[in-house]
């Protein structure tokens, strides 16, 4: 269907997306007592990531003796939009998400030295409507005034929306083909569709407008690899790659795996410390996800005016890279259901 539109292989994968929505996040098996469960593993990523999963329950005396091994709840990091809307907080409680702002963009921009970027970063300038704007030939104020006209509407605004999907996919050297895939693939949802020609046409003005990323931010990894095949990310950490070619093969899968590493290492590591802070400083925080680049939580209702405005200072870090100090903004939003927190 991302390729072709075709009206009834959409209908076949809303069919197989609510199949699925059903059986994975809202069966009695996956919710047994209208709590959700789930298990995390904190180290089998290569990111700092954590890895989520349904929570195995295990029986004595084991299974050959009359007991029994199953597996109940869901893979809470991955919950979509319209289950987070039925998960509400306990009574007398309030849940509250905080997220670091566009982190990964942040790490490539200061690590590549990408000027454009920088400023606007710094100047308080939406990064995907400036993207946005070099893609499709118009200033920043009018792609903020679409985005604006749609969102009354309850729409998504496409030429914001392209920008800020292109950020995340050409910093780690995405093709063309795979972006008008990825992008298409969610067209029903979204109203947004590209062909061939715009995809190729969208990535060669986001190279334009970007250059430092290849000719700093990539080559500077690349050298990294060539000289000691290792990386090292903000925080110290280091990374070994294996499989890379002769030096002067350009186009090597472990170079692509060695641009996201890098920037998406540092903010799910920014989480874990923060948390642990939390953990700590916070006793009255209930600590209930970690969403790679941000935290789910809930706090005693009367308390929240008192404790959310702490959150962002104990989730803070000061970043060396590329001899600048980057802090990353977090954003707090509360409210009584996951769904519809603001």
């Amino acid at each position: 269907y991302g390729e072709t539109g075709d009206e009834i292989l959409l209908q076949i994968v809303k069919i197989r997306q609510i199949r699925k929505l059903l059986s994975t996040y809202l069966s009695p098996k996956a919710i047994p007592h209208g709590r959700i469960t789930y298990s995390v593993n904190p180290v089998r990523t290569k990111t700092q990531r954590w890895s989520s999963g349904q929570t195995i329950i295990i029986t004595l005396p084991p299974k050959k003796q009359g007991g029994y091994r199953t597996k109940t709840g869901v893979n809470a990091q991955t919950i979509p939009p319209e289950v987070r809307k039925t998960i509400i907080a306990d009574p007398g409680m309030i849940l509250f998400d905080a997220d670091l702002e566009q982190a990964e963009d942040r790490i490539v921009a200061y690590a590549g030295g990408v000027k454009k970027k920088i400023h606007a970063y710094e100047n308080g300038v939406d990064p995907h409507a400036l993207s946005a704007s070099g893609f499709f030939g118009v200033t920043i104020e009018e792609v903020l005034a679409e985005a604006k006209e749609y969102k009354r509407t309850g729409r998504i605004p496409p030429m914001r929306y392209i920008g800020k999907q292109s950020n995340h996919a050409f910093n780690y050297e995405e093709g063309w083909m795979t972006f008008m895939r990825q992008l298409n693939k969610k067209a029903d949802e979204t109203g947004i569709r590209i062909n061939a020609a715009q995809s190729k046409r969208i990535r060669i003005n986001h190279f334009a407008l970007y250059p430092e990323i290849e000719y700093n931010y990539w080559a500077w990894i690349q050298e990294q690899l060539n000289s000691r095949q290792k990386l090292y990310n903000a925080f110290g950490y280091e990374r070994i790659f294996y499989g890379l070619r002769h030096w002067k093969q350009r186009d090597q899968p472990v170079y692509r795996d060695a641009y996201s590493w890098y920037a998406q290492s540092v903010p799910s590591e920014i989480i874990n410390r923060g948390m642990v802070r939390i953990h700590k400083q916070l006793p009255e925080v209930e600590i209930l996800l970690h969403t790679h680049d941000g935290m789910l939580g809930q706090v005693p209702e009367a308390q929240a005016d008192d404790i959310l405005p702490i959150i962002p200072t104990l989730l803070d870090e000061a970043l060396d890279i590329n001899g600048y100090e980057l802090h990353i903004p977090v954003e707090v939003r509360s409210g009584h259901c996951w769904g519809t927190l603001e």
